[in-house]
């Protein structure tokens, strides 16, 4: 069972995610899943840090996604943090700054090598 949280708006601190993680834990999810809206790079590292924290700390998957095109950029380097997978579109963008699978098979291979 995935839980998913988003927030369309802003990114909570740091801790407030993690303590969301906490929280899909503890109602038996087997995915957390947390999808925030940054406005300045040091959202993008509170949540990829409080994803990170969650993967090693909590007994669930985890994904983590900061939406819009500032976020652009967790949606292909998240894994490396821990999430479980991430998501593309293959007609039409269906999230704020949601990236086409062929792009994302394409920067993910960069990875692999």
């Amino acid at each position: 069972m995935i839980i998913s949280h988003h927030d369309f708006k802003s990114t909570p601190d740091e801790e407030e995610m993690f303590v969301t993680y906490e929280k899909m834990a503890e109602l038996g999810a087997d995915i957390g899943k947390l999808a925030v809206m940054p406005e300045n790079e040091k959202h993008l590292l509170s949540m990829l840090n409080a994803m990170n924290r969650a993967y090693h700390k909590l007994d669930i998957d985890v994904i983590g996604i900061s939406m819009g095109e500032l976020g652009k950029m967790t949606r292909i380097t998240a894994g490396l943090f821990g999430s479980k997978f991430t998501y593309g579109f293959v007609g039409k963008e269906a999230a704020p700054g949601q990236i086409h699978v062929k792009e994302i098979k394409e920067q993910l291979a960069l990875y692999q090598e």
